[in-house]
Parts: structure tokens; sequence; C-alpha cells
């Protein structure tokens, strides 16, 4: 069953991706960013909900209510791609730090232009993030 579970949810991530990205490449280039946020948002709620139809997979956020609800930086210690996708959902809005070579890969750097700031101006994006 479980088997079963994880090769749906396989072939559902694969092709909402794809047609989300063709969607979402139209979408943002005219969308300001907090509602091409809110776009990505959508994406990573859709997933986590048929996560936990198909394979049972669901998560409580323990100390939600520490979270810091104006901006703030969070580090993530990425043990499973379940953490990209849930990150979009538990904080949401936010600007990410990449290495700049992550730009270069097609559909994944330049189309999302704001939403990646680059890594060697990270004390200027910080603190214009943070204003």
């Amino acid at each position: 069953m479980q088997l079963i579970g994880s090769l749906a949810f396989t072939a559902f991530l694969f092709i909402w991706t794809f047609l989300y990205a063709l969607m979402f490449v139209l979408v943002a280039s005219w969308l300001p960013f907090p509602r091409r946020s809110a776009f990505a948002r959508a994406w990573a709620q859709v997933l986590l909900k048929v996560l936990s139809w198909t394979c049972g997979l669901r998560h409580v956020v323990e100390g939600q209510e520490y979270l810091p609800r104006d901006n703030h930086i969070a580090l993530w210690k990425h043990s499973s791609s379940w953490e990209t996708i849930a990150m979009n959902v538990i904080f949401p809005r936010q600007v990410w730090v990449l290495k700049r070579e992550l730009e270069w890969i097609p559909v994944v750097g330049w189309p999302s232009g704001c939403c990646m700031q680059l890594r060697s101006t990270a004390a200027r994006v910080a603190s214009q993030s943070l204003k």
C-alpha cells in the first residue's frame, strides 16, 4: 500500500509541478512579489495535502506561537525534500539566498528573479529584506 501511495504521489508531483510551472512562468512576469509568493505557496499547499492523502504523511509545527510574525531569518538543515515544500507553507513570503550557480538552471533561476538573491551579496540582501 505504501509503495502504491508513493508512486501515486511521485506521479502527481511531476505532473502538477510541470503544469503549475508553465502557468507560473507565464504569470510571474507581471505579478508583484507578494502575489507571486502566494502563487508559489498554493503549489506547496496542494502538494502537502496530496502527500497526506496518498502517503499518510502529516506534520505538526510545535512552538508555532513562538515564530516571529515580522521579518526574520530562518535556517533549515535539509534532511529531505519535504522541507523544501513545507517551508513555503510554514514561512510564507520568503526571500532566498542561494549560490550563483543555481541561477543558471533554466526554469529555476531566471523566471523567479526577485524571489532569489545571490549569496555573494548576502549582507546587502539581508539588510534590504529585513527593512
